[in-house]
């Protein structure tokens, strides 16, 4: 819960800027971050953004970059692409190439939630080039870059193609929910109705 963390935050508080103080509702943030209370962590972030006394530290950015998550969450894209692109931006002069990779994976779903596919896709092969990109990114690129193909390109074979490719990466079954329903929609379209019925009950069970 929040509860021992709202002690630190109006501990170091007091003290107004500090690294101490910025960190407290940093990590307040990443608490609401797990409840998956987007408003809550909003307003946590940008608070630790007003209390960091070095806006050059790696910190401040992940800010941005949680933020950018959070603005996804609520569908507010513009504010979710200003906020990951600041995040990438100082994480290129801190040389942090995994968060570069983050940042390029959401901004390429920001992109695709508003169905601009080009540029979804642009930003998806941009963290498939990059080597230190986080693996939990890699293994859901195959499965974004599959929306492309349906919703973008009508190839549907293409996108059979890297949902094999996601599901071979996947090790835990229950994160498969989304993918075996869009294999469902696929044979559907192709007319294979048993396919689509097994995936119908597989995406359900997950």
């Amino acid at each position: 819960t929040d509860t021992l963390i709202r002690y630190a935050t109006d501990y170091y508080s007091k003290n107004r800027k500090s690294n101490r103080a910025a960190m407290a509702w940093y990590s307040l943030g990443c608490v609401y971050t797990e409840l998956s209370d987007d408003a809550a962590a909003i307003g946590a972030y940008l608070r630790a953004q007003t209390l960091f006394p070095d806006t050059t530290i790696r910190y401040h950015a992940l800010c941005y970059q949680n933020l950018g998550r959070h603005y996804l969450n609520r569908e507010m894209y513009d504010d979710a692409l200003q906020s990951l692109r600041t995040c990438k931006q100082q994480s290129i002069t801190h040389g942090d190439s995994s968060t570069v990779g983050y940042c390029d994976y959401y901004i390429g779903c920001a992109y695709l939630y508003q169905k601009s596919y080009d540029n979804a896709e642009v930003y998806f092969d941009k963290v498939q080039c990059n080597t230190m990109a986080p693996s939990e990114c890699l293994i859901r690129l195959p499965l974004e870059k599959a929306k492309i193909a349906i919703y973008g390109r009508g190839d549907f074979h293409k996108a059979l193609s890297l949902l094999r490719e996601n599901e071979s990466l996947t090790n835990d079954r229950n994160e498969l929910g989304g993918n075996y329903s869009l294999r469902a929609s696929v044979y559907e379209t192709l007319q294979m109705h048993d396919s689509a019925y097994d995936y119908s009950i597989l995406a359900s069970s997950c």
